[in-house]
């Protein structure tokens, strides 16, 4: 996020026809903004956001005039912020500031036993969203998927029970999906259980090749709708622009 977010976005720039653009910090006026994945805020934009929270103060890029912030700021990241202190990737004092009130949330591997009912409500949803009758999961997908670290956590398991879904051709999800659109998740599992051997053979292919198969997959799903609540963009959570554009790139036309 902050590799691409530019100082005038955060602060806001003083243009030189004197007018001036408002960055996210003025506009969180009274409110809170949350920053998300501070781990990857360059050091000087960390220098500047420490002065915001020390001083309650900053400049508009290109600015010379000191404006108070009222804002309330939330941070969050995966990253270990100490060891990136100790690297010397982190100022130790804005993480020092950061600490006001630390909040941990434990990765999804951490609390395995909530994975079934993740699983029923992200399967009951994105069936309801498709218009299809809810599937089920057979124990054995779930024991495979209860024994998967999750490294993306719910979203990851949230994407894997949305491609399941759309897959899935009958009113129970099988080994035999989990096989064909979740190999990384199976072959892991094996693997961490030395049964990697035992692992069936399954169809190896180009990842612009399986991301066209996907995407067929969805748009078959939504009957080609691609724009709309019910589209097939909103469903992989890309702007209908990017999802025209992965079409043309991936020689993918309407029927």
């Amino acid at each position: 996020m902050f590799q691409e977010l530019g100082d005038s976005e955060l602060f806001g720039r003083e243009n030189e026809t004197s007018t001036s653009e408002v960055g996210k910090v003025e506009l969180a006026k009274d409110g809170t903004l949350f920053f998300n994945e501070i781990g990857e805020m360059t050091l000087d934009t960390q220098d500047k956001l420490l002065r915001l929270l020390a001083e309650r103060t900053f400049e508009r890029a290109g600015g010379n005039q000191t404006l108070a912030a009222q804002t309330r700021m939330v941070a969050a990241t995966s990253r270990d912020l100490q060891a990136m202190v100790q690297a010397g990737d982190f100022r130790e004092e804005l993480y020092l500031r950061l600490q006001v009130f630390p909040l941990y949330i434990p990765p999804l591997r951490e609390h395995k036993e909530d994975i079934p009912a993740l699983v029923e409500f992200c399967k009951n949803r994105v069936a309801a969203y498709l218009g299809k009758e809810p599937v089920s999961f057979n124990s054995e997908v779930m024991e495979i998927l209860q024994d998967y670290d999750w490294p993306g956590n719910v979203r990851e398991l949230e994407h894997f029970i949305q491609r399941a879904v759309i897959a899935c051709k009958g009113s129970q999800i099988e080994m035999a999906d989990l096989m064909q659109y979740g190999f990384d998740i199976v072959n892991a599992v094996l693997g961490l259980k030395g049964q990697a051997s035992s692992t069936p053979q399954h169809e190896i292919i180009p990842l612009l090749e399986f991301e066209r198969r996907y995407i067929l997959e969805v748009l078959n799903a939504t009957n080609w709708r691609v724009k709309g609540a019910q589209g097939a963009a909103a469903l992989l959570e890309v702007p209908p622009s990017t999802l025209y554009g992965k079409m043309r790139k991936l020689g993918i036309k309407s029927p």
